[in-house]
């Protein structure tokens, strides 16, 4: 089922429109993670953004024509770092997560890593799917910890720079 591959695109995030869909896809994102985390959403029922977009955490949105299918917000740095990445369960399994991290980490070459909270299994195969298939044998696993999160899986790797 990849009928829509062509009609995929990425979007860097900018503007108020923008915004809002990041802002709206992102509640279903920490709605479903919300088991792992503990957040809650507040009186109103939304969930509040734990990666707000800035010039150090540029986000991208995959469209489908005018539809958005999910974001990648990144934080750069030395070591590059995916923050959040989110897909519609409706286009999972479509290769549409593939095609927006392969997209978003061409442009930015270097160092990176990713990490995943404890009990998120379907994210650690799927990023570990995406790097066999982008860099085999390329990249280091490990359970670390992290001073918010607790322990996590984190996948580290180098993107080399494309030669003209």
């Amino acid at each position: 089922m990849q009928e829509g591959r062509e009609k995929w695109q990425i979007v860097p995030m900018a503007g108020m429109r923008d915004l809002l869909i990041y802002e709206n896809l992102s509640q279903a994102y920490e709605a479903e993670f919300s088991s792992l985390t503990g957040c809650m959403p507040d009186h109103l029922g939304r969930y509040a953004l734990q990666t707000p977009l800035d010039e150090n955490h540029p986000g991208f949105l995959l469209m489908e024509g005018d539809i958005p299918l999910g974001f990648m917000v990144i934080c750069l740095g030395e070591i590059q770092d995916v923050s959040e990445f989110y897909i519609l369960p409706v286009r999972r399994r479509m290769g549409c997560g593939f095609f927006l991290a392969k997209g978003v980490f061409s442009l930015f070459p270097g160092r990176w890593q990713i990490r995943q909270i404890q009990g998120a299994d379907h994210a650690v195969l799927f990023w570990r799917g995406v790097l066999d298939r982008l860099i085999p044998g390329g990249y280091a696993q490990a359970l670390v910890e992290d001073p918010f999160w607790g322990f996590v899986t984190r996948q580290r790797f180098t993107l080399p720079t494309p030669t003209p």
